[in-house]
């Protein structure tokens, strides 16, 4: 993956690539969009993009890292929470919120197989951020970095398994299932 600039033209060819991302992949499966119609949609010349990104698998990983990103940063701007449980809810809240608002995007990559792209660029940083707001260890026995995996490995397999079972269960009934039982199974006071 190519290192990433933050000047404000750059950011305008991301924002300008996201948003032909997103009204692309509601047409067409991932495997179908190429580089050059992504970079026409956008109005951006083949040539930045590939002084970006590699190919539209590392686009699409950049893509998610940022919109992760947005998320975790809106979690602790807007975080009220005074302890490990709430923070975990909110989080929990703003996944879902942020599936929810990118279903399109998401129903295809699912059928492209590019879940695990997901999967795979988000659960380090989501392990770091979960990581921190767990409480402190009272059982020596217990890995923490372990039990943060266990955390973020359950929290992708709800979010997999609510896009499948969407249309019976609410948002909310998903985020107050999995908060019951992340508290019965950390304890978390």
């Amino acid at each position: 993956m190519k290192s990433h600039r933050s000047d404000l033209r750059t950011q305008k060819t991301y924002t300008a690539l996201f948003t032909a991302f997103n009204q692309l992949i509601q047409q067409k499966n991932f495997s179908e969009i190429t580089v050059t119609e992504l970079c026409r949609v956008a109005q951006t010349r083949t040539a930045t993009f590939y002084n970006h990104f590699d190919d539209k698998y590392d686009f699409f990983a950049f893509m998610i890292k940022a919109l992760q990103q947005e998320q975790l940063e809106q979690a602790e701007f807007t975080s009220t929470a005074t302890d490990s449980m709430t923070y975990l809810n909110e989080l929990l809240a703003l996944g879902f919120d942020l599936i929810e608002s990118h279903l399109a995007m998401i129903e295809h990559i699912q059928a492209d197989s590019l879940l695990v792209t997901i999967i795979q660029t988000n659960s380090e940083y989501l392990a770091a951020q979960i990581q921190k707001h767990l409480p402190v260890n009272k059982d020596p026995q217990v890995d923490e970095k372990l039990q943060t995996q266990i955390i973020v490995g359950a929290l992708f397999q709800a979010s997999r398994w609510w896009l499948s079972h969407r249309s019976t269960v609410s948002k909310e009934q998903i985020q107050t299932q999995l908060s019951l039982v992340l508290q019965r199974l950390y304890q978390f006071d």
